[in-house]
């Protein structure tokens, strides 16, 4: 799997947390970082609200807030 990686910048320190992590362990870290995993995805933020309404929608199909899993 491909890893996260940037170039090391002040505005990057946010993100020091999930250099190397590839987008399914993103993916653990629930809404925290669901923008930059549709960036990642998708290369672009064209249509990111429809995005971010569509992840919502499919939480609340697949009952997130009631998974055992869940983190």
């Amino acid at each position: 799997y491909k890893k996260v990686e940037f170039n090391k910048s002040p505005g990057k320190e946010k993100y020091k947390d999930i250099l190397g992590k590839t987008l399914i362990e993103l993916a653990t870290y629930g809404d925290r970082y669901i923008d930059l995993i549709s960036r990642l995805l998708n290369g672009s933020t064209n249509a990111m609200n429809e995005r971010k309404t569509n992840y919502i929608t499919f939480k609340n199909i697949l009952e997130y807030e009631n998974c055992k899993n869940k983190k």
